[in-house]
């Protein structure tokens, strides 16, 4: 099968998951993970700290096994990566990195948005299925984000009506 040329650990006190992994047009290796982790160490990153219940971690690495950048990326709430073997990574030509998921806070790190504001149901109100919205659930917005190849946020938008909303493509 091959032999083993590097290996990294990145874990912390909660659960950890990786979702996705794919490969930029240099090889370099982007990787998803879904964290409730408060204690992941970031590198170059544009979100440092954990926010929520649960954030996204975004994270590139050289095929030496060199980590050039990892950062979390959430709200105060639930935040997700697409799921169900949905493709919720895109590569550009640049390298630039594009994710696509859910966010269920109105909190979520906006940049350049063609839409600034969280549109989901928030508590008291009723969710798109009719039942009511309690204890700081919420129904959820789409997000789209692009970083850069180096990790720096192009931009980032909600995407979601007041119903609920996620994003898969």
């Amino acid at each position: 099968f091959g032999e083993q040329l590097w290996q990294h650990t990145i874990y912390g006190s909660g659960i950890d998951e990786v979702e996705r992994i794919r490969f930029d047009n240099n090889g370099d290796i982007i990787l998803l993970a879904e964290t409730q982790s408060d204690d992941i160490k970031t590198l170059n990153a544009i979100q440092p700290n954990f926010r929520g219940d649960q954030d996204i971690l975004v994270s590139k690495w050289s095929t030496e096994g060199e980590l050039y950048w990892l950062t979390y990326l959430g709200s105060d709430g639930y935040d997700y990566i697409s799921a169900w073997n949905h493709e919720d990574i895109l590569i550009d030509a640049e390298n630039n990195i594009i994710i696509f998921g859910e966010v269920k806070s109105d909190n979520f790190p906006i940049k350049n948005a063609i839409q600034e504001e969280f549109a989901g149901a928030t508590d008291g109100e009723l969710s798109s299925s009719g039942f009511p919205i309690a204890d700081g659930r919420l129904d959820g917005d789409g997000f789209i984000s692009k970083f850069y190849s180096n990790g720096s946020l192009m931009w980032s938008t909600y995407f979601g009506s007041s119903g609920y909303d996620s994003i898969r493509v």
